[in-house]
């Protein structure tokens, strides 16, 4: 095997031990300069959120075609915000769980550059994240779609108790869309910009509780092995390890944790010098898939590439 190094073999998991992974993530985490996390569903569903695509999820109750399509929202917003109702019933109760503290705590020790998540929940920031990008969006804020004035969710959530079918905007009486991004809407390209930089700079990729299945995001992990970088992921399901250097199977609540306390049991407790995470994000794109939305244009995605070295 002319030309290829013993570190780039691939393993079979199937016969390395569950300890043995752990500990062979923990070094190439430690060891790393830029660690990026990218998250999904998996990541909150133990903070009682259930995966929009499980059989208790969102899209059970309502046909994404339908329900999560921005070309029907345009016609009929009714129907969109009938579903908020639902998902944001879902997501009031939840709190930041293990997961979410695990990725704080790599932060802190300096080693996490960023965090970017398919997630609209908002529970990165809860847990004391920083930085967090945000693809498809968030479930905190509306925007008006005649004027583009910004309001809180408290806002629509008033008008929709009070019987109005379509939250209005309270300056020009437009009608308000929460900031999650729908089927065949255009994606924030600031934010999109941003973990593309980050994923494409990283010496290593977590992928956390996610698939991969939505594009554009599924592209990060093919950013990051471009340029040499190694692939985590953590996930319940082995079939999503196809393209990891190391897979870590089981719940992120459990596996988070154990691999922060080994890459601090490898650092002996030291915590490295940072230029800490960069700022939120937002903008346009384009994207195939629903999810989570907020922004913040050239400002995230210049606080990323200075942050990554790349400005």
């Amino acid at each position: 095997m002319e030309g290829m190094r013993f570190e780039d073999l691939r393993w079979d998991e199937d016969a390395v031990a569950p300890d043995d992974l752990m500990k062979r993530a923990a070094r190439i985490v430690a060891d790393a300069k830029r660690v990026v996390a990218f998250t999904g569903a998996g990541t909150s569903v133990e903070s009682g959120i259930p995966d929009f695509r499980s059989a208790h999820g969102l899209w059970a109750r309502f046909d994404p075609a339908t329900y999560c399509s921005y070309p029907v929202f345009q016609s009929k917003p009714e129907l969109f915000w009938e579903m908020v109702r639902a998902l944001l019933a879902d997501l009031s109760p939840a709190q930041p769980n293990a997961a979410h503290r695990a990725l704080s705590d790599l932060q802190r020790l300096g080693l996490l550059t960023c965090v970017v998540t398919q997630n609209v929940d908002g529970l990165h920031q809860e847990a004391g994240s920083e930085g967090v990008v945000e693809v498809h969006g968030n479930a905190r804020m509306c925007t008006c779609t005649a004027c583009g004035h910004s309001v809180g969710k408290q806002v629509a959530l008033e008008q929709l108790d009070k019987g109005v079918a379509v939250p209005v905007c309270p300056v020009c009486s437009g009608v308000l869309k929460l900031d999650v991004i729908l089927f065949g809407e255009a994606m924030p390209a600031a934010a999109m910009s941003a973990a593309v930089a980050a994923a494409a700079s990283a010496d290593v990729l977590l992928v956390i509780g996610t698939s991969l299945m939505v594009a554009p995001a599924n592209s990060l992990t093919h950013m990051c092995r471009m340029r040499g970088g190694r692939v985590i992921a953590v996930n319940l399901d082995p079939d999503a390890f196809v393209s990891a250097d190391v897979g870590l199977e089981g719940k992120a609540g459990e596996v988070l944790p154990q691999l922060v306390a080994a890459v601090r049991q490898r650092l002996g407790g030291e915590r490295r010098a940072t230029a800490g995470p960069p700022a939120a994000a937002d903008g346009d794109a384009v994207m195939n898939g629903p999810g989570e939305g907020e922004g913040g244009s050239k400002g995230v995605l210049g606080g990323i590439l200075n942050r990554l070295g790349l400005s």
